[in-house]
């Protein structure tokens, strides 16, 4: 595991996509049939904030040369804004490449990323999730997170 590097970027932006391909293929919702399901310039761009920025992070897993799991977090504010917390981490992505689930990349990838933010004086750490999608409730649980709040929609648009 390492921290990225420009040269990752292909690999970070390509994360971006396959998420929501990869969550494309249960359950839709608005959000997720509305994520872009092709790298563009834009994902670059948004892809590249992680690699250069001293208030996120990167981080990506080899495996025999090839880049198979990532990681991207950042400081922000908490995801209550009222509550008196002050910056909290966020980890925006967490991808692990499906032949190399169930290997303890993740766990790695989170361990890493925690140290990274105690290093910064952040005291909580924050991840979102999919509600429906039980296989990342059991692994943010296992890997510490509390479910404490669910974020609902309504469409409003004619059927």
């Amino acid at each position: 595991m390492r921290h990225a590097s420009a040269s990752d970027l292909e690999f970070i932006a390509e994360s971006f996509v396959k998420i929501p391909r990869f969550m494309q293929s249960g359950e839709t919702d608005a959000y997720i049939a509305a994520l872009p399901t092709q790298v563009d310039d834009s994902i670059r761009e948004l892809a590249s904030r992680y690699i250069c920025d001293d208030d996120r992070i990167a981080l990506v897993v080899e495996s025999e040369g090839q880049l198979i799991a990532c990681l991207l977090g950042e400081i922000r504010q908490p995801s209550l804004t009222a509550a008196n917390l002050g910056d909290v981490g966020f980890i925006s992505i967490c991808w692990v490449e499906p032949q190399f689930r169930n290997s303890g990349c993740a766990a790695k990838l989170v361990s890493e990323a925690e140290e990274w933010f105690c290093s910064r004086g952040i005291e909580l750490l924050e991840v979102s999730y999919m509600a429906k999608n039980e296989t990342a409730a059991n692994v943010w649980q296992q890997l510490g997170f509390e479910p404490f709040r669910v974020l609902a929609y309504k469409s409003l648009a004619g059927d």
